[in-house]
């Protein structure tokens, strides 16, 4: 609010990571003050940013798409037929209404918990895969269970207040008709149908490091991007509204909501 329209104006970036429901107000704002950089917004969007704004400029809050394993993979599936994928998400966090945590703002079990975390594997999936629509088969609060059977067999699975993790952990499997991967963004498993042979690396063995250290190498990679030179991938915000009109069709889905 003590920003002057003219200082707006002159800005070369900006971040929106105010929480979501405020996104878009305070997208406007910038586009009202003429603003014409680089524009990061945080996850879910929930802004219709192409409207407004030349899609090169702007990138998403979806920080695993920049991990180091996740481009690996994304590489090692070029020109692959994907049938299979499975992604988990474990956390330790508890999204329980008797939890007292901020992040619970539940109107239908499991809420909270896609928001939070589902919204990453959603995005993690249609980056695999051309997926619109998920159903659900499990709805707990502290447990969901989303799948898609369209193209591609395909699983999401959240487990929040798990004792057997003390941070969050994500795990991505993928078979194709060669092969099948493996990622936790620390490492990558590469199993040969063919073969039988198992290719194993990790971020150590591979030498891989942050050059300013925030959360993690992704945070780092993200923030490099960012602040380049080099235009931006369109497709990372095309995906992050994509992200959020399959969330937008899970809050209306009724049987959720039961």
């Amino acid at each position: 609010d003590n920003l002057r329209a003219s200082d707006i104006k002159k800005a070369t970036h900006a971040i929106i990571a105010s929480p979501p429901k405020y996104h878009f107000t305070n997208f406007i704002q910038l586009r009202k003050a003429e603003f014409g950089g680089r524009l990061l917004i945080e996850k879910p969007v929930f802004v219709s940013v192409s409207e407004f704004l030349a899609t090169d400029k702007v990138m998403s809050g979806y920080v695993l798409r920049h991990a180091h394993f996740w481009k690996s993979l994304k590489a090692a599936l070029h020109e692959q037929v994907v049938r299979k994928i499975s992604i988990q998400l474990e956390t330790n966090q508890d999204f329980g209404l008797s939890s007292g945590s901020w992040r619970i703002e539940d109107t239908f079990p499991g809420q909270s918990l896609i928001s939070e975390f589902g919204s990453h594997c959603i995005n993690l999936l249609i980056d695999l895969a051309p997926i619109e629509t998920l159903s659900i088969s499990v709805k707990e609060f502290n447990k969901v269970i989303l799948t898609n059977n369209d193209n591609v067999n395909c699983t999401i699975e959240l487990l929040a207040k798990s004792p057997n993790v003390r941070k969050s952990v994500y795990t991505i499997l993928v078979e194709t008709d060669v092969a099948r991967f493996r990622t936790d963004f620390y490492s990558l498993e590469v199993l040969s149908f063919q073969n039988k042979e198992m290719v194993f690396e990790s971020l150590a063995s591979a030498g891989v490091n942050a050059r300013a250290y925030l959360r993690g190498v992704e945070f780092s990679a993200q923030m490099e991007i960012f602040m380049g030179s080099s235009l931006l991938d369109s497709k990372d915000i095309t995906d992050a509204v994509a992200t959020d009109v399959i969330l937008k069709k899970l809050e209306e889905d009724r049987s959720f909501q039961k």
